[in-house]
């Protein structure tokens, strides 16, 4: 396998990843079916927890634990990507009038193809209406716009078509026109950001995509 072969398994495997924070049901399902597990069979143990803790030396800084005072079985696993972590915290914006940074849901939409624009904007415009975009960010639905960025696939070729405001440089630069960087997004709502995030990584991907299959054809067309 060459070094490009395996960067392009990597870029996948990531972006596969990121997408399990916002929509992996069947893993959610199982994730917290271990966690209820791992509390009941964790209940029995507080006693004894408390015990070591206690024998703590109490001239150490009353902030930290010893971790030899700690059986290592009861502490709970390291999770380093919990499945639909971002999930019920980007629905719960279904429920507010008013939101900061309504560019990133509409680029979201678009990017998506979830709705025409004249579902989600003022009457021949492009500004967004968040009356009508709140209803959309809706968790019972079998095809929620979160489901639909679970089977996004910004690799191969696409043989759909697209509406202007729905193609990659138009999404990009609405985003970009929001003014605002992944930073500044995360102070206002951490699970915003992290869409924000998703939707700039999957535009790069796409393009980038885009970009490479294109060379690819064009030095085919040169050897022929």
């Amino acid at each position: 396998m060459t070094e490009t072969e395996k960067e392009e398994i990597t870029r996948k495997s990531k972006f596969k990843s990121i997408c399990r924070a916002f929509h992996a049901p069947e893993e959610a399902a199982i994730y917290l079916g271990q966690l209820d597990a791992d509390q009941r069979g964790a209940s029995g143990q507080d006693q004894r927890i408390s015990s070591a803790m206690s024998s703590v030396k109490s001239n150490q800084d009353k902030k930290s634990i010893d971790a030899d005072a700690v059986d290592p079985k009861d502490i709970p696993p390291f999770t380093p990507l919990i499945p639909e972590q971002w999930l019920s915290r980007c629905q719960e914006f279904k429920t507010l009038h008013i939101v900061k940074y309504q560019r990133i849901w509409q680029s979201l939409i678009y990017l998506l193809k979830f709705h025409p624009q004249d579902i989600v904007c003022e009457k021949d415009t492009n500004k967004l209406s968040w009356k009508k975009t709140s209803k959309l960010i809706d968790p019972i639905n079998a095809e929620t716009l979160f489901h639909k960025l679970g089977s996004f696939w910004p690799f191969g070729a696409k043989e759909d078509e697209y509406k202007e405001y729905q193609k990659l440089l138009f999404v990009r630069e609405n985003l970009e026109g929001m003014g605002a960087n992944e930073e500044q997004v995360s102070e206002y709502s951490v699970a915003l950001g992290k869409l924000y995030a998703w939707i700039t990584h999957a535009l790069e991907l796409r393009i980038n995509d885009v970009v490479a299959r294109r060379n690819q054809k064009s030095k085919e067309r040169e050897l022929r």
